[in-house]
């Protein structure tokens, strides 16, 4: 499955002490900084390989959700 994010962008949305924006499906969303941010994603591979763990394990927490919360 292809990945446009790179370590660098994903980071970016991950710092809660920045700003971040985020393509949306058909505009722009601005998240202010200091916003803790939580990602929800169908993709099971959402983030880009991190293999210097820069970004995974330090900045985000994956869960995998198997059963239906309702």
């Amino acid at each position: 499955m292809r990945n446009d994010w790179t370590v660098t962008d994903a980071e970016a949305l991950t710092d809660w002490t920045q700003p971040a924006q985020i393509k949306c499906r058909y505009h722009f969303a601005n998240i202010p900084k200091r916003t803790v941010k939580i990602v929800v994603t169908n993709r099971k591979d959402a983030w880009p390989t991190d293999p210097f763990g820069q970004l995974v394990g330090r900045r985000i927490s994956q869960l995998e959700i198997k059963n239906r919360l309702y």
